[in-house]
């Protein structure tokens, strides 16, 4: 899901068509403030949700040997290490970017 789709959702969750029609309404601009700031914690929110979702079925799928590294975590030692959650997750953003 993209940033903006949940943009827009979190707009409609609070009764409006979608983001940019905040934007555009009658409010005063310390109002539409306010509201955009309200809301962008909740996209904040459900973005992280949906990261953390995809990311641990990520991890469910990985087969055993693409969970280790043949170096340790901070490059000193060479051999067969378990990688943590943090190398896991620099490994999913390497594949999501390519």
């Amino acid at each position: 899901m993209k940033l903006t789709e949940v943009k827009d959702l979190v707009a409609q969750e609070a009764g409006y068509a979608d983001w940019l029609n905040i934007e555009n309404s009658d409010l005063e601009d310390h109002e539409i403030t306010e509201i955009q700031a309200n809301l962008l914690n909740r996209v904040a929110e459900l973005y992280a949700e949906k990261v953390a979702i995809v990311f641990a079925d990520y991890v469910e799928n990985l087969k055993p040997n693409q969970r280790v590294s043949v170096w340790s975590k901070n490059g000193e030692f060479n051999g067969m290490f378990n990688m943590d959650n943090e190398q896991l997750f620099k490994q999913y953003k390497t594949s999501k970017a390519k």
